[in-house]
C-alpha cells in the first residue's frame, strides 16, 4: 500500500489566497516551491478599503491572508497550511525528523509569530516603511515599544539556532523556521531600527546568506 506521501492531493496546481508583499502568503509559497509543488497565487488584499468579497470571506472568516486549497481540503492560518504542505505531499520534509530538531522548530515558529512578526513588522516595518510610503509620519511610540521584543526574538533565534547543530534555524536542512524567518527578516533588514539590531546582533547574517543561494528565495520574497 502506498503512503499518503506517494499519493498527492489530486488538484494539480494548488491555490493560494493572498497578497504577494504578505510575509505569511511568502511564508506558504516557499513551503510548496519547496516541496516542488506548482501553486497558483488569487491576490487578495486584506488592507483594500473596498472589502473581501464573501466567497473568500468564506474561506477565511477572519478576512485575513493567506488561505488555501488544493483540492482535498481548504485551509487557513499559514502554519497549520505549512504543516499540511508538509505531511501532504512529496519532497524533502520541512519539519526536522528528531524529536528535539523538531520541538526547536515548533518553538522557532512560534517565537516568529508571537513576538518576532509582531514587532519586526507591525511594529517597525509598518511605522518606518509603509507609513512614510503612504505620506504618514510614524508613531515614535509605537517603534519605541516594539524594540524590546523585536530586540528579544532577534536574540533568541540567534541564540537557538547557534544550540542546534547545523547551518539553518533548526538542524542541518531547511525548514519550516528558515522559510517562516526569511520573509519577516527580509523587511526588518530595511527598516533603519532593524539594520542597528542586525549590527548590534550579527549571529543571522551568515544564515541569510545561506539562505539566499537557494532559488525559492530569490525568486519568491518580495522587497
Amino acid at each position: 500500500m502506498q503512503s499518503s506521501k506517494d499519493q498527492p492531493p489530486s488538484k494539480e496546481h494548488p491555490i493560494v489566497y493572498g497578497a504577494d508583499f504578505s510575509v505569511y502568503v511568502q511564508a506558504v509559497r516557499l513551503t510548496l516551491a519547496e516541496k516542488g509543488i506548482p501553486h497558483r497565487l488569487v491576490p487578495i488584499n486584506p488592507f483594500e478599503n473596498k472589502g473581501l468579497d464573501p466567497e473568500y470571506l468564506a474561506l477565511h472568516p477572519f478576512a485575513r491572508v493567506p488561505a488555501f486549497d488544493d483540492g482535498q481540503i481548504q485551509l487557513y492560518e499559514s502554519d497549520a497550511i505549512a504543516r499540511y504542505i508538509d505531511d501532504a505531499y512529496p519532497g524533502p520534509l520541512l519539519i526536522p525528523p528528531r524529536p528535539e530538531d523538531r520541538a526547536r522548530a515548533n518553538q522557532l515558529l512560534s517565537i516568529l509569530n508571537s513576538y518576532a512578526y509582531p514587532n519586526w513588522i507591525g511594529g517597525l516595518y509598518e511605522e518606518e516603511i509603509s507609513k512614510p510610503d503612504e505620506g504618514l509620519a510614524p508613531d515614535q511610540a509605537t517603534i519605541a515599544a516594539a524594540l524590546p521584543l523585536a530586540r528579544t526574538a532577534l536574540i533568541e533565534i540567534i541564540r537557538l539556532r547557534q544550540e542546534t547543530p547545523g547551518a539553518y534555524l533548526a538542524g542541518e536542512t531547511p525548514s519550516l523556521p528558515d522559510f517562516f524567518c526569511a520573509p519577516m527578516y527580509h523587511l526588518l533588514m530595511h527598516t533603519p531600527t532593524g539594520k542597528k539590531l542586525l549590527v548590534e546582533n550579527p549571529g543571522l547574517q551568515n544564515w541569510w546568506q545561506l539562505l539566499q543561494q537557494r532559488e525559492t528565495i530569490r525568486e519568491l520574497l518580495v522587497a
